[in-house]
């Protein structure tokens, strides 16, 4: 697999609220490489990308902004037979290169050239809320059959099966009210939000051709609307994910977080008292060598 346009998008440094960089390099490649495609950005600086004329089409989704807040001058991407990862030669250390969405930015760009009916949707500040998905216009999905977003850590086997995660932008599509089938996928990155992030090559071909598949046999509306009787919070109810997995990629995140925080921000979504949400973080904690401001533990 061609790597250069993944080496592009991790090259651009794009900040939530500052994804100038990615989109552009997204639309220069669109232009020059699928010029039968339309695109526009909307208020929120979303950017939404339709090839082809259908009465359906299969939707890839992916968000722009990465978590980094420095980066190297000299800082590029430094590939093995069986990695990617970020480097600064000057510094002599590894850095960050926002393979998370970037793996997912390069798979829906894939999709898009691969396939002649397709539409692509990149959204702006998803690591600080997926704020700009639940800006957007959820009538741009009306025609869409699904909504595939490869954002998330690891791999699972081919075929992948059901997991749990953070808030992602399908995720608010969903809590908006969009009524068809939407999923979120692992594409290869390990290690997201931190310096030593890489991308397994394998990881990332099996879930762009996973994707692929899904695309050519699923080609019906996937019509889906929540049944859950417990209502959702911001991330859903513990009955249907794994909240030891939403409190590892919180921390993992926001490593700083207290066990107050972790209450708060989960209390909502789960019947647990709040010694057991803290002692699920601590445990977490000490795994990941993460540290905790002893006066605030509970």
């Amino acid at each position: 697999m061609d790597y250069t346009l993944l080496k592009q998008i991790y090259a651009a440094h794009s900040l939530s609220g500052k994804e100038g960089k990615r989109r552009k390099v997204v639309r220069d490649y669109v232009r020059k490489n699928i010029p039968d495609c339309t695109m526009f950005t909307d208020p929120a600086g979303n950017l939404f990308i339709t090839r082809g004329q259908s009465d359906t089409y299969p939707c890839i989704a992916a968000h722009l902004d990465m978590v980094c807040e420095t980066r190297s001058r000299d800082f590029n991407t430094y590939e093995t037979d069986e990695i990617l990862f970020g480097f600064s030669l000057k510094n002599r250390r590894q850095e960050s290169a926002g393979m998370d969405d970037g793996n997912g930015i390069f798979a829906a760009i894939l999709m898009l050239e691969r396939f002649p009916v397709m539409k692509v949707a990149l959204f702006t500040r998803e690591e600080v809320g997926a704020q700009g998905a639940s800006e957007c216009d959820l009538s741009w999905f009306d025609d869409c059959r699904f909504v595939i977003e490869p954002d998330r850590k690891g791999y699972e086997a081919y075929g992948y099966k059901p997991t749990s995660g953070l808030l992602t932008d399908v995720f608010c599509l969903k809590e908006r009210g969009l009524a068809i089938s939407c999923i979120n996928l692992s594409i290869g990155y390990m290690n997201h939000h931190h310096d030593t992030e890489v991308t397994v090559k394998a990881d990332l071909v099996r879930g762009i051709e996973f994707i692929a598949h899904v695309i050519e046999t699923c080609t019906e509306v996937y019509s889906h609307t929540s049944e859950d009787d417990y209502g959702w919070g911001r991330y859903g109810h513990v009955r249907d994910y794994d909240l030891y997995d939403w409190i590892e990629d919180y921390l993992l995140y926001y490593p700083d977080a207290t066990d107050e925080d972790i209450v708060a921000e989960f209390a909502d979504c789960t019947r647990m008292d709040p010694s057991e949400i803290a002692a699920i973080a601590q445990e977490i904690r000490n795994i990941y060598y993460i540290d905790q401001p002893e006066e605030d533990k509970i």
